[in-house]
């Protein structure tokens, strides 16, 4: 199923979604679009998670609960639950703009889950879903660095594959302000070129730490293979993917790192669908990564997606 992202204004949501989907977790944002917006939808769902039950996770399960939201667990923290499955499905009778999800606080394999699901004929041709993202304010990097101890597809649908092993890999990585973290993940997959995907944030201070975190990788790259991109334009940012994958797809396999910003996850799971060789991979320090309780800014982004055969 093909992917069409297209601009959305987060001020005129729609008046009748099927669902509206939002992360129960740690992070003090995972309430925050629910609460500043308050979509309106037959279903209003928080999508638990089980582990890390700390920082604002009480505070929000209780407002949650208050705003009478459905808790939905699942056994397997990245697995979609039964419950939400039968609601995504369900939704397809629904007018074209069926369903709102906000991935400010859901994991990068769930976000793959759910794009595979949509992908994977749960909803008709021609639905649309709103994405909407509350980009974190600012706060600076950790100094404790958390080696990369885990490097995979994110899920076997968007682990790529090729007819012609031999083409060599291609890394395109999204930057965060972890330290290192985008040149030990590139050196680990021996790409053969790379390009850096650098997040020009509408909150300035950003934009200095990721620079410093990755000077040493960007010491490597041409000016050519280094795109600015804006986290506050997806639509901006889908384009400039796909044209990349489209120019370096065929003499290589494309692997996309997404660090940093989780708007550019989506899309680079969205990109990824139009080319089979391209795999989205998942990087992490797993046991050893050290949690920190993001709070929400003032600026929450939006796309709207539709899906066709």
């Amino acid at each position: 199923m093909k992917t069409i992202p297209s601009y959305l204004d987060v001020n005129n949501l729609a008046e009748d979604y099927s669902f509206f989907i939002a992360s129960l977790g740690f992070e003090r944002r995972a309430r925050y679009i629910a609460e500043t917006l308050r979509p309106k939808a037959t279903h209003h769902i928080a999508w638990n998670f089980k582990d890390r039950q700390t920082y604002s996770y009480l505070e929000n399960k209780h407002w949650f609960s208050s705003n009478e939201y459905s808790i939905i667990d699942t056994d397997e923290s990245d697995c979609i639950p039964e419950e939400l499955k039968a609601i995504l499905e369900n939704a397809s009778n629904h007018s074209n703009v069926i369903g709102c999800i906000d991935i400010s606080s859901m994991t990068r394999k769930r976000m793959a889950a759910i794009v595979e699901l949509l992908c994977d004929g749960c909803i008709k041709s021609g639905s649309s879903i709103d994405f909407l993202y509350s980009l974190g304010a600012y706060s600076p990097p950790s100094t404790e660095i958390a080696p990369n101890t885990h490097f995979g597809p994110i899920s076997p649908f968007f682990a790529g594959w090729t007819t012609n092993p031999n083409k060599p890999p291609i890394a395109i990585v999204g930057l965060g302000y972890e330290e290192s973290k985008a040149l030990g993940a590139t050196e680990y997959i021996q790409a053969d070129e790379a390009w850096a995907f650098i997040p020009e944030s509408p909150i300035e201070a950003y934009l200095p730490a990721v620079l410093e975190a990755n000077a040493t990788f960007l010491s490597f790259l041409s000016t050519r293979q280094k795109i600015n991109y804006r986290p506050d334009d997806p639509v901006g940012c889908y384009s400039l993917l796909e044209s990349l994958l489209y120019g370096v797809a065929p003499f290589g396999r494309p692997i996309i790192l997404p660090f940093g910003p989780k708007i550019f996850t989506l899309m680079a799971l969205l990109a990824c669908t139009k080319y089979s060789e391209a795999s989205v991979w998942r990087v992490s320090a797993q046991e050893n990564e050290i949690p920190a309780d993001r709070l929400p800014s003032d600026y929450i982004i939006g796309v709207r997606v539709t899906f066709h055969n």
